[in-house]
């Protein structure tokens, strides 16, 4: 069966062409393209063949999408369709930087080698995003910890020391006095804190489908940079990989910022695209765009200077997640006991401002 790349294998004519409408729920998840990737590197290292292969692989799938697609890759192969071809036919139920994969390891000859390296580089980014989502697993339980220890001091300890100074008709101080007003009205402070709480959550979740939020997402205390280095180290890396297997320069930045989700990096990628496409060289427009980190400029400049601009490309990749991981252990390191420090800071504060009328009072009677 031939698996020689159609004529355009990149699509660059039509970077800007809508995608073939897709059915939500129907486009493969990353998840699922890297299983699709791997099923086919899987069947060509053994030399079986693909379209019989792929129905048996794809029985097995407990994904529905996955088993659609690999039997509807199966028809195409089938019906004498090259690989390249046959995945065209899918359109964007595989995201075009797979895709793109897929046909940069057909090209190169090394289609095995392409895809492995592909898979290594996801595992090792998705440890580092699992690790990323376990650390917010910490404060999410300290502020359902510290909630609940808030309901129940209003309940048995605030709400007793609130009647007591109202039958003496004490002169409180402004601390106390704000304590009191504030606990009144806990069920409110727990209802807006669990808003924050949810919204941040959301704007991690959902930050990829904006720029705004995405920016705002990155301005988050510890986490922020966190995930931004780890949106660096998974463009540079798949570029890198497109780039050393011979995918054009213009095509391997555009396909690896799509796939990062990154709306601000699109746009910032698009700009440096069109610029490249000018003429320009890749490292002088990086510098020029102040969206984009200086030490990637620095980095891309001197691939250039080297004609070595693939492994220049993995080196800012190897650069970036040394750094996300450097993020993610000192925020592991110091989320804790600051996130602990501030709660009994707030509780330690509800228990002075209380004491402190009976504080006074002591005084004055002695």
């Amino acid at each position: 069966m031939s698996v020689q790349s159609p004529k355009s294998p990149w699509d660059t004519s039509s970077r800007d062409a809508k995608p073939r409408r897709v059915w939500f729920g129907q486009q493969l998840s990353d998840e699922d393209s890297a299983e699709l990737a791997r099923q086919i590197a899987l069947l060509a290292e053994r030399g079986l063949p693909l379209p019989a292969g792929l129905r048996a692989l794809g029985a097995e799938q407990p994904s529905a999408r996955l088993r659609r697609a690999l039997g509807e890759l199966a028809d195409q192969l089938e019906s004498g369709k090259s690989l390249p071809e046959a995945l065209d036919q899918l359109g964007s139920l595989v995201p075009p930087s797979v895709r793109a994969l897929l046909l940069a390891g057909i090209k190169s000859g090394r289609f095995v080698e392409v895809v492995e390296e592909h898979l290594h580089n996801r595992a090792r980014l998705g440890e580092l995003q699992r690790r990323m989502r376990n650390l917010l697993i910490y404060p999410g339980l300290l502020v359902i910890v510290c909630m609940v220890a808030l309901v129940l001091m209003e309940h048995f300890v605030i709400s007793q020391f609130r009647e007591m100074y109202d039958e003496f008709d004490a002169s409180l101080p402004p601390l106390t006095h704000g304590v009191l007003m504030v606990s009144s009205g806990v069920a409110y402070f727990i209802v807006g804190a669990a808003a924050a709480f949810v919204a941040m959550w959301l704007l991690l979740l959902l930050g990829s489908r904006s720029a705004f939020r995405r920016r705002l997402a990155y301005r988050l205390p510890l986490v922020g940079r966190l995930w931004r280095f780890t949106v660096l180290a998974q463009f540079t890396r798949l570029a890198a990989l497109l780039v050393r297997h011979s995918v054009p320069l213009p095509d391997a930045l555009h396909l690896s910022a799509g796939a990062t989700g990154d709306p601000e990096l699109r746009r910032s990628v698009g700009r440096v695209v069109t610029a490249i496409l000018a003429g320009k060289p890749l490292g002088a427009r990086l510098a020029a765009d102040r969206s984009l980190p200086a030490g990637l400029a620095q980095v891309i400049t001197w691939g250039e200077d080297q004609n070595a601009l693939g492994e220049s490309l993995l080196l800012a990749g190897e650069m970036y997640e040394a750094r996300a991981i450097g993020q993610l252990s000192f925020t592991a390191m110091i989320a804790p006991p600051l996130g602990l420090t501030i709660a009994l800071f707030f509780f330690g504060l509800i228990i002075i401002a209380l004491m402190l009328p009976l504080i006074e009072l002591l005084e004055t009677l002695a």
